[in-house]
């Protein structure tokens, strides 16, 4: 198990799937190989800024779904305040916001994996799968990875205006490391704010991934360990390695996000799921 572990300052993480675009570097694999590779499923967790006090939270969480039977690869954003159970509570069980099960499985999961295991089980129980592994980054981390391929092209859905960086509905948009972390974490001028937000942070990995499948293969190898240095994983390098294929160029990528409601206990938001479209995902993922 590879485990690299920087500070508490982290947001996000979207480039594991340019990890294993980069990792694909065999010209040997034929198409119909990928027809016989397992589904595979992970978290990305990103976690926000902690403190002396406190490990942070899960502030973006996306799930992966990979189908290589179908050739589909599926990225479903969970918002941070659905309303979920934690098997990592201080006595167990808890019903919270999922956002929270980074901070308790650091806290009470310490010998077990900490929030990132915490994180996955939580994620794993909510759609009904085997356990997942997990994947979790630096906000630092994901602009220099922007940085290092060069920038990404963006199209936003809206116009908005944050640390003097501005972005317009409609036109493309050329994001460096700093304008991709404001364009992924801004969320108060947004309609539906974060339910908005996820929207964005699933456009920036999809950019990311398109970026790395146009890199001539020397370059991907050294991206491919340029990215393992700068995440906190409970997967393999094997693992990732077996995730790789040299048809992901041609697989189609669906952006999805959990559907809610808000809601309200003793006066403290959660965005409460809605169970008809929770079972729609899980039948995605599963079938």
């Amino acid at each position: 198990m590879m485990k690299v572990f920087f500070n508490k300052l982290s947001l996000v993480i979207y480039f594991l799937i340019a990890a294993l675009v980069v990792l694909n570097i065999n010209k040997d694999v034929s198409v119909s190989s990928t027809k016989n590779k397992k589904d595979a499923n992970f978290i990305l967790i990103g976690q926000d800024e902690g403190s002396k006090d406190s490990p942070g939270r899960g502030d973006a969480l996306i799930f992966v779904n990979i189908k290589h039977s179908k050739k589909e690869i599926n990225l479903i954003s969970i918002p941070r305040d659905s309303l979920v159970s934690i098997p990592c509570g201080p006595n167990g069980e808890i019903i919270h916001k999922i956002g929270h099960a980074y901070s308790y499985g650091e806290v009470n999961w310490k010998g077990s994996g900490g929030g990132g295991v915490c994180t996955a089980t939580t994620v794993a129980n909510l759609f009904d799968t085997p356990p997942i592994s997990y994947v979790i980054s630096t906000f630092n981390a994901f602009k220099e990875v922007v940085d290092k391929v060069g920038g990404i092209e963006v199209v936003p859905k809206y116009s908005f205006c944050e640390s003097n960086v501005c972005f317009k509905k409609g036109v493309k948009t050329k994001l460096d490391g700093k304008k991709a972390l404001i364009y992924v974490r801004h969320r108060k001028s947004l309609p539906n704010g974060d339910i908005t937000r996820t929207s964005n942070q699933r456009q920036v990995l999809v950019a990311l991934f398109d970026k790395g499948n146009k890199m001539p293969n020397n370059e991907k190898m050294l991206m491919a360990f340029f990215i393992l240095t700068k995440i906190r994983t409970n997967v393999s390098i094997l693992e990732i390695k077996d995730y790789a294929s040299p048809t992901y160029k041609d697989y189609k990528i669906n952006s999805l996000v959990l559907t809610g409601s808000d809601y309200y206990i003793d006066g403290g938001y959660y965005y409460k799921l809605n169970k008809s479209h929770l079972n729609q995902i899980k039948k995605i993922i599963n079938g």
